[in-house]
């Protein structure tokens, strides 16, 4: 569509558009080129599309221009180098097109900037404590590291043996952490003294105490000690073969027995000793008087009593023979017999008294010596043994017909005497009551006690009053005379000390 109306609105066919130059005067009508369209077959040069088809005239008119200009020959470049460039042109024979290859020339560079390096930049580079400063000037470089200031030679090494150990290492430092010295300080170990191993040996360079002595302490000399283990009489010691069981038997070994005694065994649990014989341990008088044989080889002896009556004792045939040795009308003479069981009077001057054995006694008269023969005609005859009760019996187990008792042995802290009677047993044990000990709880210093019992290893019970404070007790042993307490909680006002 044509517009008359130049330079106004609505001027073309958008109506949009305003023609702001002013129409030329021989013109009637005036288009604007977004308004035309070309509408013929692509434009195209060398193979290049330049006008499309539906372009419209601004655009296509802009395209050729484009195109023009871009095939158009530019106006000469002049690429040239410098002091400190370098330009060098290669041009290809085929296409006519010439490379320009641009560089810095870097020897110029270096002999223009390494004054101003040396004496402006270098130059006020220093060194700092403890740094080291390298220049370069031919590389053009500054080395920047840090300066070893320590003085202790590497590696540290401490040496101990035996049982010195490492027990403290100090260090010197400088300002900047470098170690200038070093120190160690070692100790020793000291092993406490104890016994490591138990042997066997025999009796030889010993010195022995009293027999159950319970202050004959044996006590290690030396770290690794060795306690000896020696027999005694009858008495066999057998170590364990087996290492991890680690045990010494004591046994014992057993007695020598003369067959002629009567006694058959060797006293041990396996052969205990028995007594084939039946013998008399006891003899009673008329008057009730007794004796007990006190040894098992102890003499009764039979005597007459000066009155006409002798006794005599025939070897050959052990018999006993009492004779009166003046027999008269007027000698006194036996009127009554007393048995265990019973009793008989002579009846007349002229009456006679049997002496009849029983039970494996036979009794013979010989008329020719006068003598009466009482003789155990069934010795292997066997007599019970019982226990009168409680726990233990001192009657050795199994039946006699000898009468044996058992031995006692003192134990550690018991003492043993005897008569011919009785046995004392004694508990080998010392105490003594410290009253009024003033121990109060929370004190800082353990209070120190003195005693009277005179054995190091005690045993302590504490009180409060009726309280026995005894657990939670700190106690020291110092000495057999000191030892000191120390109760966090309670207060103490008495002590028991028992050896």
């Amino acid at each position: 569509m044509a517009c008359t109306n130049c330079n106004t609105p609505s001027c073309g066919c958008s109506g949009t558009h305003v023609v702001s130059v002013t129409c030329p005067p021989a013109c009637s009508e005036v288009f604007n080129m977004q308004c035309i369209v070309y509408t013929g077959v692509d434009l195209t040069c060398d193979g290049d599309t330049v006008i499309s088809r539906n372009d419209y005239l601004d655009e296509a008119i802009t395209k050729l221009v484009n195109y023009v200009c871009s095939k158009v020959a530019p106006p000469a470049s002049v690429v040239a180098g410098s002091t400190f460039i370098d330009v060098v042109p290669t041009t290809d024979p085929v296409t006519d097109v010439t490379t320009y290859t641009v560089s810095a020339d870097m020897a110029q560079f270096e002999v223009y900037f390494a004054p101003i390096i040396t004496n402006q930049i270098l130059a006020k580079i220093l060194a700092g404590p403890a740094i080291d400063v390298a220049v370069d000037t031919g590389a053009g470089t500054v080395t920047i590291s840090h300066q070893d200031t320590s003085t202790v030679v590497s590696p540290l090494a401490v040496t101990g043996t035996g049982n010195t150990f490492l027990q403290a290492a100090s260090f010197s430092f400088d300002t900047f952490g470098h170690v200038t010295g070093a120190a160690f300080t070692t100790g020793t170990v000291t092993h406490q003294n104890n016994f490591v191993t138990a042997k066997i040996n025999p009796d030889a360079g010993f010195t022995w105490g009293p027999n159950n002595n319970p202050t004959d302490l044996q006590t290690a000399e030396a770290p690794g000690d060795t306690l000896n283990f020696v027999a005694g009489e009858a008495i066999y010691l057998n170590g364990s073969t087996v290492p991890s069981t680690d045990a010494i038997r004591i046994s014992f070994a057993g007695l020598s027995i003369d067959s002629a005694s009567g006694l058959s065994g060797d006293g041990t649990a396996a052969s205990p000793l028995v007594n084939s014989k039946n013998v008399w341990t006891r003899f009673t008088a008329d008057d009730g008087t007794l004796v007990n044989a006190d040894t098992t080889n102890d003499v009764l002896a039979v005597v007459g009593n000066g009155g006409g009556i002798q006794t005599t004792i025939d070897p050959l045939t052990d018999t006993l023979k009492i004779e009166n040795t003046l027999p008269n009308v007027d000698q006194n003479v036996w009127t009554r017999f007393v048995g265990d069981v019973g009793a008989v009077d002579a009846d007349t001057d002229t009456d006679i008294l049997n002496v009849i054995g029983a039970g494996g006694i036979t009794t013979t008269i010989d008329p020719a010596t006068d003598t009466l023969e009482i003789e155990n005609t069934s010795p292997a005859t066997s007599v019970a043994l019982t226990s009168a009760g409680g726990t233990e019996t001192l009657v050795n187990d199994g039946t006699g017909p000898a009468l044996a008792n058992k031995g006692l042995t003192a134990g550690d802290g018991i003492s043993l005497s005897s008569d011919a009677v009785s046995v004392t047993i004694v508990a080998d044990v010392q105490r003594q009551l410290l009253s009024g000990v003033g121990w109060t709880a929370g004190t800082v210093t353990p209070l120190s006690i003195t005693h009277g019992v005179g054995e190091t290893y005690v045993q302590i019970r504490a009180f409060d009053g009726l309280n026995d404070v005894t657990e939670g007790l700190l106690i020291a042993l110092v000495n057999s005379t000191t030892f000191t307490i120390d109760h966090p909680t309670r207060n103490v006002t008495d002590l028991l000390v028992i050896g």
